[in-house]
């Protein structure tokens, strides 16, 4: 068939009651006549399932066909259709080693995690309707701390996918993705930057920050997703302006130059401390708190300082992380009349020596500002009247007009 070839076939894929047969008998015939394996590589998959761990076949009438997948059966009211990347994600998603299920539960949990997918891709495809990546993007040395550490984030899982694809480990691809888009970004990054992207200057430094590393999410993750999801991926590159065919854009690639050391440590210790002190109280409304942060530590002061230059702020990273009107650091006690506070501790881990642990203070007090019309935040000075930050991107979007 190959009179070119060395005759050995790069892979055998058949099920695994194949192991006494098409691969053993082949592998008999090969060694005995050329003294070595007919293949580089063996793929060995399961069998398909009903919900119910039924094998299917045609006789018990539990058989579902692919076509009725994805353009749905006669009645759609029953069997809607799902669309062909939702048969490849159910593919992908499934250990093929070992039997397989499949069925309408499956299916429509399958079509939600598709949904949780499309609608990241969407809300940050929007999210850069007045981006360009060619004039409005920030040099990564000029990130703010925050937008420095979602980029190591996507670097290591550029890097975890990519290993994942090589290994053909498909299921361990789509695992990453999902970690990646409900942890990462709907529960850290997306929520924390809301309020900067919605309010903030759009020509702002804070603006044009987190929108340079949307710009990288919203390429790394459409492309990483290709292989699986293609028509979702190419409708996303179709009305995003300039991107072109995904299938033509190459593979991604993991820029270990995303790394900065001190913002990954700095954020990670803020958001423990968020969790930390959220997990005591449970209030609706953290944008009408303020956070009051003290230690006599200097290392743990010079990690939120490097979060927040300034002694209090509504505008800094911390204050982001924290998810509260203003935050307030100091090396001195804060008085906790009226207050809620808390203690706790940042383990700062050496290279040859055993872990420092220091301890730090958190004090929540009801914001002493009043609350601004436009981004719902107790930090304007003046009742009734915006703060200075939304009155900032009012007159500058009036002198833009």
């Amino acid at each position: 068939v190959f009179p070119s070839s060395d005759h050995v076939a790069d892979m055998y894929l058949e099920g695994r009651d194949q192991f006494r047969g098409w691969f053993q008998s082949s592998l008999l015939t090969s060694v005995a006549l050329r003294d070595g394996p007919p293949y580089k590589a063996l793929f060995v998959h399961g069998f398909v399932l009903d919900e119910q761990q039924r094998k299917m076949s045609k006789s018990a009438g539990n058989v579902i066909e692919p076509a009725s997948i994805v353009n749905g059966g006669s009645d759609l009211n029953t069997d809607p259709a799902y669309g062909a990347d939702a048969l490849r994600l159910w593919v992908a998603m499934s250990n093929y080693h070992d039997d397989i299920q499949i069925g309408k539960r499956i299916l429509t949990e399958v079509k939600s995690i598709m949904f949780k997918f499309r609608k990241t891709l969407r809300y940050i495809l929007g999210s850069l309707h007045d981006f360009s990546n060619v004039k409005d993007a920030i040099s990564f040395d000029n990130l703010t701390p925050l937008d420095q550490f979602m980029l190591s984030k996507l670097d290591n899982y550029a890097v975890d996918v990519s290993q994942a694809y090589n290994d053909m480990q498909y299921n361990r691809v789509v695992g990453h993705a999902i970690a990646f888009v409900n942890s990462d970004l709907s529960r850290f990054y997306m929520e924390t930057i809301k309020d900067r992207s919605y309010c903030s200057p759009a020509d702002s430094v804070l603006r044009r920050s987190c929108q340079t590393v949307q710009y990288h999410i919203l390429d790394i993750l459409s492309r990483s997703l290709a292989p699986i999801l293609p028509h979702l991926a190419e409708e996303i590159h179709h009305y995003w302006p300039g991107a072109g065919s995904v299938f033509k854009t190459g593979w991604i690639d993991g820029k270990r130059s995303w790394i900065n050391i001190e913002a990954i440590r700095a954020c990670e210790t803020a958001f423990q401390m968020r969790d930390f002190v959220y997990s005591h109280i449970h209030v609706p409304h953290r944008k009408q708190l303020d956070v009051y942060l003290c230690t006599e530590s200097e290392y743990v002061y010079n990690l939120w300082s490097y979060l927040q230059p300034e002694q209090s702020s509504f505008t800094s990273n911390l204050s982001e992380i924290m998810s509260c009107s203003n935050t307030h650091i100091s090396r001195e006690p804060y008085e906790t009349t009226s207050a809620s506070s808390y203690e706790g501790e940042v383990t700062e881990i050496h290279k040859s020596s055993p872990p420092t642990t220091h301890r730090y203070q958190i004090i929540i007090k009801n914001a002493s500002s009043y609350n601004c019309d436009r981004c719902r935040r107790a930090v304007s000075l003046t009742s009734g009247a915006l703060c200075s930050r939304c009155q900032s991107s009012l007159n500058s979007s009036r002198d833009g007009m």
